[in-house]
């Protein structure tokens, strides 16, 4: 949370909303995290493509948006943006939680598992980019 009053005020309902749905999710380790969080919080990026997790029709409305942006690639993806729309945007990191976490190779193996279909949809999208033109 911000160190500011006012930042503090702003987030208050954020937090409110993450104290009486998301908290729940937590548990005791990553793996309760993994098993508690449904699978449209898990697949964000696919379930918001595809409310039936189809990676095909995911990738599909993806290379239909006018511009995709990697987290890898961010701030590149996000200077090119920029100077296409002739706008001064800019990245910033909000609400970047100071818990470092260490998953034992177990947690891992069963969040790449869970994650597998994003993994895909990503390639996906990165390889169809890749081989268009620009």
């Amino acid at each position: 949370m911000r160190d500011d009053p006012r930042g503090r005020i702003e987030e208050k309902p954020f937090v409110k909303y993450l104290e009486e749905k998301e908290m729940m999710w937590l548990g005791g380790s990553f793996a309760d995290f993994l098993e508690r969080t449904p699978r449209a919080h898990v697949l964000r990026q696919l379930y918001m493509f595809s409310e039936s997790y189809d990676v095909e029709e995911a990738a599909e409305r993806i290379l239909g948006c006018s511009a995709v942006c990697f987290t890898e690639t961010f701030g590149c993806d996000l200077q090119r943006l920029a100077r296409r729309l002739d706008l001064p945007l800019k990245g910033s990191h909000e609400r970047r939680s100071v818990v470092k976490v260490k998953p034992s190779a177990t947690e891992l193996a069963l969040a790449r598992e869970m994650l597998a279909p994003e993994f895909v949809l990503l390639e996906r999208v990165r390889r169809c980019l890749s081989d268009s033109p620009t």
